[in-house]
C-alpha cells in the first residue's frame, strides 16, 4: 500500500463529508489554494484514486423488495454463464463472485414487492438449476426492509503509519443492555407523482451522483426551472445518500466478505441494528435484516480488521456462514436503476411471468447459443 500525499488525504477526507462540494468551497475547507485543489483533484481522478460520486436509491420507498441470492456453481465456464443470465435480467441490481468452501455468485435483485414477482425470480433460478444445470444449488433471502449502511471514515485512518485505529472488541462491548429499537416505517412514494423523466433522472444520478443540473438540462433538453424541480424531487424523495467513490486499496481496504446469520432472536436483531446504526464502524459495511429471522452483513475492511471482526462475530453466532467476495476487476458489477421496469400505463412495476422470466430467459438463450 503506497502512502497518499497528505494534502490528497485531506482532500479525500473533506470530500467524504460532502462529495458534491464545489472546488472553491473545498479549497477553503482544507486551506489550500483553489488552483492547487483542482489540479490535485483532477490528478487523483486520472490515477483512479477517486471516481464519480455514487448515489444510492431508496429501494423500499419505490415499492421494491431487495432479494439476495447465493447461487453455487462447479466450474468457471458455468459461473460466466450465470453472470450472463443475471446481467440480462431487468431487476438485477448487483452481482459478485464468491469463493471459499463453495464457488458461485451473490446476486441482489430489487423486484416489485409482491408474491408473484418473488415466484418469478424463483422460477428463473429453478430453470438455471434443474433444466440448464448451470447452478447446483441456490438460496433466496428476501429483505425485511430493515437495512442500514456505514461508510469509511478516514478520521480513523492513521495516515502516517498507514493503519486503521479501530478496536472491534470495544465496538461489540459498547452496548451494556438490550437497546430498544423503533424501526422506522418507510413511506412509499405516490406512483402518481412518478413520470418517465423523473425515473430517467434517477437512473442518470445513480450512475453519476455528481452530475450537475446544467448537464441534466442539456441531456434531457429541459428548461432550467423544470430541471431544478425534477432534480429536487428525485434527490428529496428517491435518493437516500450520495457517497464518495474512491480506490479502497489505497487505504488497505482489500478484503470483502459476506456473512449470513440464521435463527436470530429479536434481541440479536436489536443489538446488531443498534451497533451499525447508532455506533457505525468506520468502514463500508451493510446490515440487512432478512425475513425468517436471518441477517446478512456485507463488509469491506483491511485483512487484519476483517479477521478480527469475523472471529468476534463468530463467537456471538457460532452457526454463521462466511463467504469471501471478489470485488476486483470483473468479479463484481453494479446495474444502475432501470426505468423501463415501471409500466406507466398500469402505474405499477412490471412483474408478469413474461417480463421477469420468459423475456430474460429468451435473451440469455440467444446469447449462449
Amino acid at each position: 500500500m503506497q502512502q497518499i500525499p497528505y494534502k490528497d488525504f485531506k482532500l479525500i477526507q473533506a470530500l467524504q463529508t460532502d462529495p458534491l462540494i464545489s472546488m472553491k468551497k473545498l479549497a477553503k475547507k482544507v486551506d489550500i489554494s483553489w488552483p492547487t485543489v483542482k489540479k490535485r483533484y483532477n490528478r487523483m481522478v486520472e490515477e483512479g484514486i477517486i471516481g464519480l460520486p455514487v448515489a444510492i436509491y431508496k429501494v423500499e420507498t419505490l415499492g421494491l423488495l431487495r432479494i439476495s441470492v447465493i447461487a453455487k456453481v462447479l466450474t468457471m465456464e458455468l459461473l460466466k454463464k450465470l453472470e450472463l443470465a443475471c446481467d440480462v435480467h431487468p431487476y438485477t441490481h448487483y452481482r459478485s463472485r464468491f469463493f471459499g468452501e463453495h464457488f458461485g455468485l451473490l446476486i441482489q435483485f430489487d423486484i416489485p414487492n409482491n408474491s408473484e414477482a418473488q415466484d418469478n425470480i424463483k422460477l428463473f433460478f429453478d430453470e438455471l438449476l434443474m433444466r440448464k444445470n448451470i447452478i447446483y444449488d441456490y438460496d433466496l433471502f428476501p429483505s425485511s426492509g430493515i437495512r442500514t449502511e456505514t461508510y469509511p471514515d478516514l478520521q480513523s485512518f492513521d495516515h502516517e503509519n498507514l493503519i486503521w485505529t479501530f478496536n472491534w472488541q470495544n465496538w461489540f462491548s459498547s452496548v451494556h443492555e438490550e437497546p430498544y429499537i423503533d424501526f422506522e416505517k418507510v413511506d412509499l412514494v405516490d406512483y402518481q407523482e412518478l413520470s418517465p423523466i423523473k425515473l430517467n433522472f434517477l437512473r442518470t444520478i445513480t450512475s453519476n451522483g455528481g452530475i450537475k443540473q446544467s448537464e441534466l438540462r442539456h441531456m434531457y433538453e429541459l428548461s432550467r426551472t423544470d430541471t431544478h424541480r425534477i432534480y429536487n424531487f428525485v434527490q428529496s424523495n428517491l435518493i437516500s445518500t450520495i457517497r464518495l467513490n474512491y480506490n479502497h486499496a489505497s487505504f488497505d481496504l482489500t478484503e470483502t466478505f459476506l456473512v449470513l446469520i440464521n435463527s436470530l432472536s429479536q434481541t440479536d436483531k436489536n443489538l446488531l441494528y443498534y451497533l451499525f446504526k447508532e455506533n457505525p464502524p468506520p468502514f463500508r459495511m451493510a446490515l440487512d435484516l432478512l425475513e425468517n429471522d436471518k441477517a446478512m452483513i456485507w463488509g469491506n475492511l483491511t485483512p487484519k480488521q476483517s479477521n478480527e471482526f469475523l472471529f468476534l462475530l463468530w463467537e456471538m453466532f457460532p452457526s454463521l456462514q462466511s463467504l469471501r467476495l471478489d470485488t476486483k476487476q470483473n468479479g463484481s458489477m453494479i446495474h444502475w436503476f432501470y426505468p423501463a421496469n415501471f409500466d406507466f400505463k398500469q402505474n405499477d412495476w412490471r412483474f408478469s411471468y413474461s417480463y421477469m422470466f420468459e423475456i430474460p430467459m429468451k435473451e440469455f438463450n440467444e446469447k449462449i447459443s
